[in-house]
């Protein structure tokens, strides 16, 4: 995938069909308690928001409107993990985990950079501990460089109590940029030649309805009826990145994602 290669260039599709009717009914129940949480579910369906939910809602036009060229990435996650997301204990104890919030959250985010940028060649990281109650990193930064010569970053941190957790993934191109969330508005395009410099091309990407779809892809997989949209190679991509992001923090280096000994 090169760096000209975005939601702009690709063909489309034609919209997902309805809900299987339990499905509905499940993501209608799901989706009163989400809202109620403190911090909301990391955007796994983020990852394919664009391709999957909303592209196959944008005309010819708004789809040229967001062509260009890529030139940066960024994903970010923010917030205070606790209450329900905490309650096993496991998610905050890297001894458990294997790992702390980059392990946790640098996966979804880097599938969505991925799936935006392409592939990721090198990682620069760092992370911190700031919770009294973690064992491991709460927050962690990472640099990145693309396969296309692109660069981008990730930053995610669950040490802030903040609740302006902010845009989940940003695509900045030469005419403009992209603005990608779970959470109204989910798709925002800016440009000097709009009114205003701004326009909302999706309002909002219904979290739990993506969330269902995605168990019904899992569950379709499983029973042999189809491949999964998400296979475990897209996870193994990720996670390499993710590896390298704890090398590098330990080696204090730009880290290849491909080392030699990752085999």
């Amino acid at each position: 995938m090169s760096h000209r290669s975005g939601p702009a260039h690709r063909p489309a599709t034609a919209p997902l069909p309805a809900l299987p009717p339990l499905l509905a009914q499940a993501a209608e129940r799901a989706r009163a308690i989400v809202r109620r949480l403190p911090v909301q579910p990391p955007s796994f369906v983020a990852a394919r928001v664009l391709d999957r939910l909303l592209l196959p809602r944008l005309d010819a036009g708004q789809r040229e409107a967001l062509g260009g060229r890529v030139v940066a990435l960024r994903s970010h996650r923010v917030g205070y993990l606790a209450g329900i997301w905490l309650r096993d204990g496991w998610r905050q104890d890297a001894r458990q985990a294997g790992g702390g919030m980059l392990l946790d959250q640098g996966c979804h985010y880097t599938n969505i950079l991925r799936m935006l940028g392409g592939p990721i060649t090198h990682v620069a990281a760092t992370a911190a501990r700031t919770r009294d109650d973690w064992y491991g990193e709460d927050s962690a930064a990472l640099a990145l460089r693309f396969a296309s010569g692109i660069i981008g970053e990730g930053f995610y941190c669950w040490a802030t109590r903040t609740p302006a957790i902010g845009v989940e993934a940003y695509v900045y191109g030469e005419r403009g940029s992209l603005e990608v969330n779970s959470q109204a508005p989910a798709l925002v395009l800016h440009r000097d030649d709009l009114p205003g410099e701004r326009h909302v091309v999706i309002e909002t990407a219904d979290y739990m309805v993506a969330f269902a779809r995605i168990i019904d892809d899992f569950a379709r997989a499983a029973r042999g009826e189809r491949a999964p949209t998400m296979p475990g190679s897209e996870g193994l991509e990720d996670l390499k990145v993710v590896m390298a992001a704890y090398r590098s923090i330990a080696s204090g280096r730009l880290e290849p994602v491909d080392a030699p000994d990752q085999g």
